[in-house]
């Protein structure tokens, strides 16, 4: 200072040891004018004030004083970071102060999710007027929400920045929303939203279509309207504990339209399930924190209706749904649903997270004598059909849970072998989907249950599960982990293989899989019949616990046969080979082994689903060469003039079908019916009449609580009565007790 203080100047400087934290202030006197600067770096707020959360700024300030109505204040916050209530805060901008006019520039505010960017903010006090644009953001789960809007108010005449108390008693302003966008719903057009602010009664109307129409007054006292397009509609009155930040209302004619409310629930809820109609009335109090409050009254759902196409292929229809709302949870039923043609019933609970329900579950149960119309595709397994039994969706922190013991008829199960191995890539490379699935579900099979392998468009493997059989599937994709385990017995079908379809007369399926490997294991037995000189023979096709992807089979024959012979019959039998043989014709060959193999599986397949629901049998399959045998018997024709040309018998040679059903769940009847062709067959032997041999097959399945009986009859010795064709086949069923009681008689 000088000697007679008109001029006083000084400087400050702070620093720790490091450097990285530093305060510089300077400061001048003079001529009745103040001026300060002041800049700093890393600045910890709590070695000034006590409860800081936590502050660290970086920036610099300006400041002129030259009397109340002559100054100015510049301020360059270059970042201010803290937390509050366990979440960051993050601010950023530029602003200048004069006795004039407020202006801010490149504000940029981040409190958690939330994000505020606020490019020009002026407030002009000589024009008693303010304008602003921002950008609003919220970078959440489920809560993405994007805005940008400008802003426009008028308040109060003023003398100085010191009174601006009467501005805000009195103003009045809109809000022009130009964009926005939450998650995948966007803005069709922009609105307005107009507020104002007289006597202490502060107003707000607008919105899309002026949906919105709210008061409030300095008590704490609103009163909120909403009508269409808003999902929910109605009145709403009650009080906000501005200082201590709660909420006190009630509403006793609410209208809520679930299809438009439910565009706005997560995304990932929405992968789940869909409300595709309905809407709700209801009469609800509302009390507690107003960022999550709680809920308490009735309600009823009228026309509901549910998609969740993941596990079921039809739509869920309810009855009138009476709701309960009670503190943060909401729940009903069980109430009678349909889903297609079938029956069940509905528990629902859901959780209320800051006003939104993002937490459920659903209790779906359907009695047997109603199955359901299901489907879906878990790792792999994929399956459609008819269910009934129990099945569980839930939903809680992003995670979808789905359990359940489902009974499955008139079902198709096959193996997606792509997205096998793509989930076991995925279990490598750790890639997980948007939302975290963990799955418990275990399928039974009932009646007309179809293993398909490797696909059902050309399936090697085409089996009926015995009923009981179950496979439990299991997953988490958080932990990349998954499992399917079963033993699947397999009571009929074919396997295509040698180009022949080998009847299953017993088998079984074993799962023991998991995300490391897949490799599941058959055991089967399983017949084809055929003609050589001495009469008909019977090949056996046996399967001994072998890969199901690269499985290698043995081979047995009544009458018996040696190895050789065997193959020599199943070779000649080969689509086209021994024309091809005869003629080198391999093009021919191939042709008619491409054309059988596509009738089987694209036109004999439909047909013999059609045919087997026709006529309610549980199994039904046939087998027939006859586009192979027409092409084979024309080619024949023009290069020897002495085939028999004669009858329809040729054409149909190698013709199987087969049919089976459950009398009860204990007892399985089963025929098999194969017609071979020959043309030295002249005389009536057996079954056979010129050239005709029709070898029929019966078989009674009893199964008891010990044992398991079988009783059979093949119609091939009539000369003997058909004493020969009978056998009956005992099976122990084996369990401790069982073994105790069979000791100890």
């Amino acid at each position: 200072w000088n000697n007679d203080f008109s001029l006083l100047s000084g400087a400050v400087k702070l620093t720790n040891e490091r450097g990285n934290e530093w305060y510089d202030i300077t400061g001048s006197f003079k001529d009745r004018s103040l001026a300060l600067q002041f800049a700093g770096s890393d600045m910890q707020l709590g070695r000034f004030i006590e409860n800081s959360f936590s502050a660290v700024i970086s920036g610099e300030a300006d400041l002129v004083w030259n009397a109340p109505d002559s100054f100015s204040a510049d301020l360059n916050l270059s970042a201010l970071s803290a937390r509050i209530a366990d979440k960051e805060v993050q601010i950023r901008g530029a602003a200048s102060l004069n006795a004039e006019a407020l202006k801010v520039q490149d504000l940029y505010v981040r409190y958690g999710s939330l994000q505020l960017d606020m490019p020009r903010v002026t407030v002009n006090r000589l024009e008693s007027r303010g304008e602003a644009e921002a950008r609003f953001q919220m970078i959440a789960p489920s809560r993405d929400v994007d805005a940008s809007l400008t802003a426009y108010i008028a308040f109060k005449p003023i003398d100085s920045w010191l009174n601006m108390e009467e501005a805000i008693n009195s103003f009045d302003g809109a809000i022009t929303v130009a964009a926005a966008r939450f998650n995948n719903i966007y803005l069709d057009e922009s609105f307005d939203c107009i507020f104002s602010r007289t006597n202490s009664l502060l107003s707000f109307s607008g919105g899309p279509k002026d949906m919105i129409r709210l008061q409030f007054a300095d008590t704490g006292d609103f009163y909120a309207g909403l009508s269409y397009p808003s999902p929910i509609r109605g009145t709403v009155i009650g009080n906000m504990g501005m200082q201590d930040n709660t909420i006190e209302a009630q509403s006793q004619d609410l209208y809520v339209d679930l299809t438009s409310l439910w565009r706005f629930i997560p995304r990932e809820a929405k992968q789940v399930i869909n409300v595709t109609g309905g809407f709700v009335t209801a009469s609800v109090q509302i009390a507690g924190t107003l960022g999550d409050p709680e809920f308490f009254g009735t309600a009823e759902g009228n026309s509901v209706r549910l998609d969740i196409s993941r596990y079921l292929t039809e739509e869920v229809r309810s009855v009138p749904i009476g709701v309960i709302l009670e503190g943060n949870e909401m729940f009903f039923g069980p109430i009678p649903a349909s889903v297609g043609t079938g029956q069940g019933t509905v528990a629902g609970w859901f959780r209320f997270d800051r006003w939104i329900p993002d937490t459920f579950s659903l209790d779906i149960k359907v009695p047997q004598k109603s199955s359901v119309p299901f489907g879906f595709d878990i790792l792999g397994v994929i399956a459609a059909g008819k269910a009934s039994g129990y099945l569980n969706l839930s939903m809680a922190n992003r995670t979808l849970t789905v359990s359940g013991d489902l009974t499955a008829d008139d079902t198709e199960i096959t193996l997606n072998a792509d997205e096998l191995t793509a989930a076991h890539q995925t279990q490598e490379t750790g890639y997980q989907d948007s939302i975290a699935v963990a799955t418990d579900i275990t399928i039974r099979s009932g009646r007309k249950v179809e293993f398909l392998w490797p696909n059902a468009q050309w399936p090697i493997l085409q089996a009926f599960a015995d009923m009981g059989t179950s496979l439990r599937i299991s997953s988490d994709t958080i932990s990349r982990r998954y499992s399917l385990i079963g033993d699947v017995n397999l009571r009929s079908g074919e396997i295509f293989y040698f180009e022949r379809s080998f009847y299953i007369r017993q088998g079984t399926l074993t799962f023991n899989e998991n995300e490391n490997r897949f490799e599941p294991r058959i055991s089967a037995r399983a017949e084809v019949r055929d003609q050589i000189g001495s009469g008909p023979v019977t090949i056996s096709m046996i399967i001994d616990n072998a890969p199901l992807q690269s499985f290698t089979a043995r081979f047995e024959a009544n009458p018996p046969l040696s190895q050789m012979e065997i193959f020599s019959l199943l070779g000649q039998n080969l689509a086209g080979t021994y024309l091809a043989e005869a003629s080198g014709n391999n093009q021919f060959a191939l042709l008619t082994s491409t054309t059988d193999i596509l009738a089987q599986t694209q036109f004999y397949r439909r047909l013999q689903r059609g045919v087997r629901d026709f006529t309610h049998l549980d199994m039904l399959s046939f087998r027939t060469q006859l586009l192979q045998n027409l092409a084979f018997q024309a080619i024949n024709r023009t290069q020897d003039d002495t085939v028999d040309k004669s009858g329809m018998g040729n054409y149909f040679d190698n013709t199987t079908v087969f049919i089976g059903k459950y009398i009860t769940s204990d007892m399985f009847f089963q025929s098999m019916f194969s017609l071979r062709y020959g043309v030295n067959r002249t005389s009536f032997e057996g079954l056979t009449w010129e050239g005709y041999a029709l070898e029929p097959d019966f078989s009674i399945e009893l199964r008891g609580p010990m044992f398991d009986m079988q009783v059979r009859v093949a119609l091939l010795h009539l000369e003997s009565l058909f004493i020969n064709d009978v056998s009956i086949a005992v099976t122990r069923r084996r369990s401790s007790w069982q073994d105790m009681f069979l000791r100890f008689p």
